[in-house]
């Protein structure tokens, strides 16, 4: 549903646009008398208002059902004359109940909330609770239910047990319109930030609540304290904007409701994370920066105007009804450029919502930008003319360096930057005022009159961006260069982009070794050999990255989107991630915060991202901890990644090479659903088909180890508990049955594992400790016990003659991670900010 729009059209249908065409498709109503005015998408979902007050749902259909699973606990405890018996004593908890005990909860408590739902089956026994195996008849046991130490087995202590009794629920309301029966008399309809509300022909404010990814429907109304209102637009920090019966602006500030220029009467309003749009009666478009600023009158006039998610203006013409862009839309240019009128199919519309588009802010996708069919080409003389002013400027501003200044190497080869904008750290000293050359084979750096540093490109070994605009050169020595651009993204993204084709143009990717993929915690990647010493850049962002062969490489966004790599294809892709930062300091000392890497800056308005192709999406307010959230999507265009298409977003996955053709693909999508990838081969790395296996746990980290002819697959779950797959064979790589296996210690919660072609396994947890299993073999996956091996390691891989690890490592004024290799020796390969690391397996060798 990514950049997808939601339209009515003047008859009252509903239509969908998505950046895949330009063509609006009809969403089907199988009710004559529904007469839609508004419409708009959260998730996967459409929430629509009808011309007689009704609300309406739509949820598109998927390839997973939505599953609910509900849990209660039988207890019971033993009497000396009948045994184990539920006629427990009077301070006890229910015979049923939650885990807590504190809340009844018989089986035919369990109801459907609605006729959307329906049970997928009977009530089953849970074989695990809290990661301890049950024993018989799934039972566990203890010395009273408040205890810790449950036990498999009944031991001569024991006095009560218990078991765990599931039962999942499915959603089968897909393709179809429901409609809501708890509220009428309906006329305006806002879904901002994650919230629907609406509105009331009587001008109350309704809130649906409950409304999450496994309940789409939501559980209530809610009625909101307000004025009475004509229309709502949430913005950040809880900010609200609306419209009062009469048509006069209200704003919702510091826990109180004021009214802005009274004596001004509006048709609609629409407010994002620091603008605001409106449109008054006449429907002339009006602008305001923010809430301290006046109303600046905008051209056009527009019959409808909303705002997405990044701040992005839509609107719809007053006398055509088309859909229009506001182009140019960006934190330093709020009020944009112009108005475009997208490239889509003709169609007469009464409304849109835009809540589920984000787009980037200086264009629109390719299927909905408008044609163009002009080129433009430089005359010779102007271009001459340029270069001769360019040949000037440089004598005047360099005029001990007229000797080595070649015109060519200007326009062609180099790039030069004046003075007093660039630092140099070099041997443990800053040097200010630098100035920066890009020649043919070399760098150059002067400052003060006779001070110069060199450095040739092939000497180069790694280059990443800081986020102080820091460029950093790992040497092959080991030594370091820092360049600070003084807080000028766009000038260090120019010269890494130079300087990637200097150094990395006449070097070949192709070495021996091990094929490494590396990322940092940017989300930056970049690949290597483990005997070749130059870390190429990949252009494209991701959280992890999962390799079987040089042809099946699958990359995983901080989205949950999953990417296939394609090295001579140019694909755009986008990623999307959680930054963070802290309120240190409140009124009356002022208000200022402390980001958590890669952002800067000490207030909510002047925090930047790390590059100029990110762009904010979402702001939210944690209250307990005075924590902000906000999240941040980043677009690379020309990337050898193309996306894989799924209507689930992917937690974690694991590749293997299981034969000269044929791989292994698993992943977890969030829902205690795990999926197995069929048809992947180095012809088709993408796969045909998912094929659902069933577990009853909730899984962050999968890991696919063995040798033929036996695999295991090794999980971690959301619980730090592991669970091993059995029976996967090169006839049944998808195994057969799930079996739990204990963890290294109480309280020690796993994050991560990952499994040797020997079988040999490896974990981390939560306080990143290394974890080895200890007498693991081919014929006994689980092995005896787990031996702790070091501290501070961050991701782990291996390989079939080296182990790989990234470790932190806390110095006095920063953090680093280094990139560590072990073959009967160690030794380090890299040093900077690392996140992930991900080698090769290779289905000859035995690990």
């Amino acid at each position: 549903m990514r950049c997808s729009i939601v339209g009515v059209g003047k008859n009252g249908k509903i239509y969908l646009l998505t950046e895949e065409s330009p063509s609006w498709f009809n969403i089907p109503s199988s009710f004559e008398d529904t007469n839609f005015l508004y419409a708009d998408l959260y998730k996967n979902s459409i929430w629509a208002i009808c011309s007689n007050g009704s609300v309406w749902l739509y949820v598109r259909r998927s390839d997973e059902n939505l599953k609910v699973q509900h849990s209660t606990f039988e207890n019971q405890r033993w009497r000396p004359l009948s045994g184990y018996s539920s006629n427990l004593f009077y301070r006890d908890r229910p015979s049923w109940s939650d885990e807590s005990g504190r809340k009844l909860q018989p089986l035919d408590s369990f109801k459907l909330p609605s006729d959307s739902w329906e049970w997928e089956g009977p009530w089953f026994l849970d074989s695990a609770i809290n990661g301890l195996p049950a024993g018989m008849h799934n039972w566990v046991y203890a010395s009273e239910f408040k205890s810790n130490n449950y036990t498999s087995e009944s031991r001569w202590y024991s006095k009560v047990r218990r078991r765990k009794w599931l039962r999942n629920q499915v959603f089968t309301a897909y393709g179809r319109w429901i409609r809501f029966t708890d509220i009428d008399s309906v006329c305006f309809l806002s879904i901002d930030f994650g919230k629907v509300h609406v509105i009331t022909r009587d001008g109350k404010l309704f809130s649906r609540k409950g409304i999450l990814h496994h309940n789409p429907e939501g559980f209530m109304w809610e009625l909101v304290d307000a004025p009475l209102l004509n229309s709502i637009s949430f913005a950040a920090f809880n900010d609200i904007w609306a419209l009062a019966q009469n048509g006069t602006c209200l704003l919702y500030h510091d826990s109180e409701w004021t009214t802005i220029d009274n004596d001004m009467r509006w048709f609609s309003i629409s407010a994002g994370r620091q603008i605001v749009w409106a449109l008054k009666i006449d429907h002339s478009v009006y602008f305001r920066p923010g809430i301290s600023s006046d109303w600046i009158e905008m051209i056009g006039e527009m019959r409808d105007l909303v705002i997405g998610p990044a701040d992005q203006v839509w609107a719809i013409g007053l006398y055509d009804r088309h859909l229009y862009w506001r182009s140019g839309v960006n934190q330093n240019d709020r009020s944009g450029r112009t108005w475009v009128k997208v490239a889509c199919d003709k169609l007469d519309l009464r409304s849109v919502g835009v809540s589920e588009c984000v787009l980037d802010p200086l264009e629109l996708p390719v299927t909905w930008r408008p044609r163009r069919n002009y080129t433009f080409k430089m005359p010779a003389t102007l271009k001459r003319l340029l270069l001769n002013r360019l040949i000037a400027r440089n004598r005047k501003e360099e005029p001990a360096n007229q000797s080595e200044f070649v015109p060519e190497e200007c326009v062609v080869n180099a790039m030069h930057l004046r003075k007093e904008e660039i630092e140099l750290l070099h041997l443990g000293s800053w040097k200010r005022s630098c100035s920066l050359h890009l020649f043919q084979h070399h760098l150059e750096i002067t400052w003060d009159t006779n001070n110069k540093f060199s450095m040739n490109y092939k000497d180069i070994a790694f280059m990443y961006k800081e986020p102080l605009s820091l460029l950093v050169f790992v040497k092959e020595d080991g030594a370091d260069v820092r360049i600070n651009f003084m807080g000028q993204q766009r000038t260090r993204d120019d010269v890494l982009e130079e300087l990637n084709q200097k150094v990395f143009s006449s070097s070949t990717a192709e070495g021996s070794g091990d094929k490494l993929w590396l990322i940092d915690e940017l989300g930056n990647i970049y690949t290597s050999y483990s005997d070749q010493g130059k870390w190429f850049p990949i252009k494209g962002n991701l959280q992890s990255i999962a390799a079987a062969c040089k042809e099946v490489v699958w990359g995983l966004g901080n989205d949950g989107c999953c990417w296939i790599y394609c090295e001579n294809e140019e694909n755009e892709q986008t990623n999307s991630r959680i930054f963070q930062y802290s309120l240190i300091q409140r009124f009356p000392f002022g208000t200022q915060f402390e980001p958590v890497y890669p952002l800067i800056g000490n207030t909510v308005e002047n925090i930047s991202l790390p590059g100029l192709n990110w762009n904010w999406s979402a702001i939210t307010f944690e209250r307990n901890d005075n924590r902000y959230s906000k999240r941040a999507n980043i677009k690379e265009k020309a990337t050898p990644w193309s996306r894989l298409e799924a209507t689930f977003q992917i937690r974690c996955l694991s590749l293997k090479m299981v034969t000269a053709d044929k791989i292994a693909v698993w992943v977890d999508v969030y829902k205690r659903q795990v999926y197995f990838r069929e048809g992947v081969t180095k012809t088709n790395p993408g796969g045909s088909d998912w094929r659902s296996i069933e577990c009853d746990r909730s899984i962050v980290s999968l890991s696919l180890g063995g040798a033929e002819p036996r695999f295991v697959l090794w999980a971690v779950c959301e619980d730090g508990s592991c669970l091993i797959r059995y029976g996967i064979r090169l006839n049944s790589l998808h195994g057969n049955s799930w079996d739990c296996v204990p963890t290294p210690d109480n309280g020690v919660n796993l994050v991560s594992v990952h499994v040797a072609n020997n079988c040999e396994v490896w974990a981390i947890d939560s306080n990143q400790l290394l974890w080895r299993k200890d007498k693991v073999t081919t014929f006994c996956f689980d092995g005896d016990g787990w031996v702790k091996v070091n501290k501070c390691v961050k991701s782990v891989c291996i390989s079939s003659t080296k182990f790989y690890s990234i470790t932190s490592e806390n110095k006095k004024d920063s953090k680093e991670d280094v990139l560590h290799y072990k073959n009967g020796f160690e030794g380090d390969l890299l040093k900077g900010r690392l996140s992930h690391i991900s080698c090769i397996s290779s289905v000859d060798d035995s690990g």
